[in-house]
């Protein structure tokens, strides 16, 4: 890395509100966003890129929330943001970061493909997997939460700037108890190596 590298950078693609969301509500988030979007210096050349997507990154309850938005849903950017509010409220605390030199912590996330994610981080296993399987039997008519996928992540910080992590995922709803078993499975096998 080149002393070029270094430094501050501007990443126009982050530009908006960093907070208060609540506050602001879906209607102005999704205006703006949009604005911003389609008239930013950059819109040209996200226009030729399909992989190019509109997502709100916010803070809930211990959780943090990715929505992005989907215009094959058939509903506005707005629509879609009062869909995630109205299931994951916007809050204050997000997750956390991982803790103390040593301590175990389970980081989880349910993926909603290109529509979102939401992300957590717990201290024990048992809790993680009771989080995954409740947001997994949650999405009820939301046309929002599809194509899940749930991930389960061991976290263990070694030194402020060490951090072991192993993690093991699954697409099936009934697979989600096998996942500590598998976890732990992949840390033994590790361990020995």
């Amino acid at each position: 890395m080149g002393e070029e590298d270094c430094g501050p950078k501007e990443y126009p693609w982050i530009e908006g509100p960093h907070e208060n969301f609540a506050a602001q509500g879906p209607e102005q988030l999704a205006h703006e966003s949009l604005r911003w979007f389609e008239h930013s210096d950059d819109a040209a050349v996200w226009r030729e890129n399909p992989s190019a997507r509109l997502e709100l990154v916010y803070p809930g309850e211990a959780l943090t929330i990715t929505a992005r938005y989907s215009p094959g849903l058939d509903l506005s950017w707005e629509e879609q943001l009062r869909d995630w509010f109205a299931r994951f409220p916007p809050g204050s605390g997000g997750v956390s970061e991982p803790g103390e030199s040593g301590a175990e912590q389970y980081h989880w996330t349910v993926d909603f493909g290109e529509r979102g994610r939401i992300d957590g981080i717990v201290a024990s296993e048992a809790t993680a997997i009771e989080r995954l399987k409740s947001l997994g039997q949650d999405g009820g008519s939301s046309p929002i939460l599809r194509q899940y996928a749930w991930s389960l992540c061991c976290l263990v910080r070694r030194s402020s700037h060490v951090m072991d992590c192993y993690s093991v995922d699954t697409d099936d709803l009934a697979e989600l108890d096998e996942l500590p078993v598998r976890l732990r499975e992949k840390r033994e096998r590790y361990a020995r190596n």
